[in-house]
């Protein structure tokens, strides 16, 4: 019996040994505990961008299309910029082929603490294509502050200009730089004919233009009432305080040709004139038109109808006119 608690003895101190030892092994090998980055409080990276992109456009000429153009190009770049840190999604433009030209990828590693990327990445993405976008707008100089100061508010510089987002010095910097590369040169191949100022390739307008001012009462030059007619104006003030002395040209005649968001080819409808072919998305269908339908069809009635409200619209003038002196 001796021998046997000796032995058992033995035994257990052996292990107790072992297990000393090889705890003592492994002690300087500790956990990583990565600390993730919290969301900020107030508003996002994304917001902030977003209310520079909004100023740029109100310091920009109004052009409707161009600037929703903008703000589809510059919000998907934003997106891939986030979603490149998320094995969940799946980027618009980076890795893909949109409208025949391919952003080329290869893959990214996604940190742990993904926020600080995704938030350098949108930041130099979005900078990039404002500078590029806004560049020849009369409010340039305002707009690209605007940009610099956001960006060294964030802490970033502005002149890291590298795409090389494998092997670069900031790789999350220079992701953004590509992604916003990328929207670019995809920029001059969607139709929207943005290296010549977004003109017109092909429409021309039949009318003369009409000159406000001209001693000869109505618009005696027109040629057809049921087309479109420039306004000729010695200079004029656009909605954002801007001189402008040329003649408006007819904004987005073609734009039914540039690569849409979230339109699909069974929602398109092509009209061909003078050979070319103009695409138009949900189309609401032809207007009334002076000779047209409404005029030798529902005649009487569409006459009276347009008497009766001019009507109305005098009588609530004089009302409020009325009113007014009272």
């Amino acid at each position: 019996m001796m021998k046997t608690n000796t032995l058992g003895t033995k035994l257990k101190l052996a292990l107790f040994v072992l297990t000393a030892m090889l705890a003592g092994c492994n002690s300087d090998k500790k956990d990583t505990v990565v600390e993730i980055t919290p969301e900020r409080t107030g508003h996002s990276v994304a917001r902030m961008w977003n209310e520079v992109v909004l100023d740029a456009i109100r310091n920009d000429y109004a052009r409707p299309t161009v600037h929703a153009r903008n703000l589809f190009h510059i919000s998907s770049a934003m997106y891939d910029s986030w979603s490149i840190y998320n094995n969940k999604a799946t980027p618009l433009l980076f890795g893909q082929v949109l409208n025949s030209y391919e952003c080329k990828s290869v893959d990214v590693e996604i940190p742990e603490d993904a926020l600080p990327s995704q938030e350098t990445a949108i930041s130099y993405a979005t900078y990039r294509l404002i500078s590029h976008r806004f560049a020849n707008s009369p409010g340039a100089g305002f707009i690209q502050n605007e940009a610099d100061v956001l960006m060294n508010d964030l802490g970033l510089d502005t002149d890291y200009d590298s795409l090389d987002y494998i092997n670069g010095e900031n790789k999350a910097a220079a992701l953004g730089n590509y992604i916003a590369n990328c929207y670019i040169e995809f920029g001059l191949t969607d139709g929207s004919n943005e290296q010549n100022d977004y003109a017109n390739t092909s429409y021309k307008p039949i009318n003369p233009n009409i000159k406000l001012g001209d001693a000869a009462p109505g618009n005696p030059s027109v040629i057809d009432m049921n087309r479109w007619q420039r306004i000729e104006l010695d200079n004029f003030i656009d909605q954002a305080g801007n001189l402008v002395t040329g003649i408006p040209e007819f904004l987005g005649a073609e734009w039914g040709q540039v690569v849409p968001f979230a339109l699909s080819e069974n929602d398109k409808v092509t009209f061909n004139r003078d050979g070319f072919d103009y695409q138009v998305y949900h189309d609401p269908g032809q207007p009334p038109y002076i000779g047209g339908y409404y005029q030798t069809n529902i005649n009487g009635d569409f006459q009276w109808c347009q008497f009766g409200l001019a009507i109305l619209m005098n009588l609530m003038t004089l009302w409020l006119i009325f009113h007014q002196q009272a």
